[in-house]
């Protein structure tokens, strides 16, 4: 996915994602996401790009419940510092499959 802030990607294969800031502003990306359905419905986070742009991608990596149909969305922003607000939301979300979709 990419938005005016940033990539960022979702990864079922170990529930990872990965953000990257493209834009030499001084910024940094943030990726949101969130867990639509199953035993885990709401939990969210975040994963960040802080070291500039061009650097390469940021992984982080968490552990979903696995089910074919648990779906995680995700979108990414730029924030100026760690308490700015945030800027150039994109959307619509993106909408991952937590495991492979059936």
């Amino acid at each position: 996915m990419q938005g005016t802030a940033g990539y960022g990607c979702f990864y079922s294969d170990g529930d990872k994602f990965a953000v990257q800031d493209y834009i030499a502003d001084g910024k940094r990306v943030i990726l949101w996401w969130t867990l639509i359905n199953g035993p885990q419905k709401g939990r969210s986070g975040s994963c960040t790009d802080a070291d500039g742009a061009g650097n390469g991608f940021t992984w982080c990596d968490y552990d979903f419940p696995e089910g074919s149909n648990y779906a995680v969305t995700f979108a990414t922003t730029a924030r100026d510092g760690a308490n700015g607000a945030d800027e150039h939301p994109n959307n619509p979300l993106v909408i991952g499959y937590v495991s492979g979709h059936a």
